[in-house]
């Protein structure tokens, strides 16, 4: 199966769709072309990790304490690539996915739609607009806690990804984060509660 390299920034947006073979996925390209593959959203996910050498676990952690959100997660996967989830069908078989995921760095606008069944609508840097079933406000909440996110370096493995020319306080953090583990570890072993 063929995944467009997410390191490029050329994803917009990961859909569930249905097609005559079941629920598939939807994606859309930063040009605005599509491709329909018999996967499930969450396949999709995982594999694009996997490709960035990310573990989706961890990083749906760390962003549950960063937005103190318990569900739904924003995925910063890459500095091309930070995903946020958007209810975007009611599902027709009970355990089909209705939410789908857009890039944050890939999105124009975010329309209200009072008139119509879908309450927002995203639109695209490449034209495509995506009809949402949540309000233009909650969509708003999660883009920009995205575009938070995509803008923040990310913590792997006691590596700090930083920007260039800062790659002293990346260290930095790494070395005061050790130096608060000893001494709490001092501390406990003073106490007796180790």
């Amino acid at each position: 199966m063929f995944l467009p390299n997410p390191g490029k920034g050329s994803i917009s947006a990961i859909l569930p769709c249905y097609t005559a073979d079941g629920d598939s996925t939807e994606i859309i390209a930063v040009d605005g072309t599509n491709q329909t593959i018999r996967r499930r959203v969450r396949t999709v996910l995982r594999q694009i990790a996997r490709q960035q050498a990310v573990d989706l676990t961890a990083l749906k952690r760390q962003t549950a304490r960063a937005t103190g959100s318990a569900n739904l997660q924003v995925l910063p996967l890459t500095a091309a690539l930070s995903l946020f989830p958007v209810k975007v069908r009611t599902p027709r078989v009970s355990g089909d996915t209705c939410t789908g995921y857009v890039n944050a760095l890939a999105v124009k606008a975010v329309e209200k739609r009072p008139c119509s069944p879908y309450p927002a609508a995203i639109i695209l840097t490449g034209g495509r607009e995506i009809p949402c079933l949540w309000t233009a406000a909650t969509v708003e909440k999660y883009l920009r806690a995205a575009r938070l996110l995509a803008a923040l370096p990310r913590q792997r493995s006691g590596v700090a990804e930083t920007p260039a020319g800062y790659g002293a306080v990346g260290e930095l953090n790494v070395l005061t984060g050790k130096l608060i583990d000893l001494i709490t570890d001092i501390i406990a072993l003073k106490t007796g509660r180790y």
